[in-house]
């Protein structure tokens, strides 16, 4: 994977990935709820997640359309994103994320506790 993907993009990587087989653009276009974006949107994003090393585009015989999979599943992107997430906003300190996100420090004692609950 060569970089994170963008909101748009995630939109069409989550029906990717519940659809569980290969999709076309169109097949694509038509289970995004409240279609915005122009069918060229689409296929521009498509192409960036291509180019992400996301998913794999394979041309259909004798038809413009191409039949586009994961290359990635959601659980190992998460993994992915956690960690860098982890590494660049928080230095890497699990004990900053947990601070951040329940909203106030830790002592030793309820750090600790956390980690033995998190590892059981």
């Amino acid at each position: 994977m060569k970089s994170i993907i963008t909101e748009a993009e995630m939109s069409i990587m989550r029906i990717i990935w519940d659809a569980g087989e290969p999709l076309t653009s169109r097949e694509i276009q038509s289970r995004i709820p409240n279609m915005e974006w122009k069918y060229t949107t689409l296929v521009t994003l498509l192409g960036k997640l291509v180019d992400k090393d996301v998913i794999d585009s394979v041309k259909i015989k004798r038809k413009h359309e191409h039949l586009y999979t994961p290359i990635i599943s959601e659980w190992d992107y998460m993994k992915i994103i956690a960690k860098d997430t982890l590494k660049s906003t928080y230095g890497g300190s699990l004990r900053n994320a947990l601070c951040a996100l329940f909203d106030r420090q830790l002592t030793d004692e309820q750090y600790e506790r956390l980690i033995s609950i998190i590892e059981e």
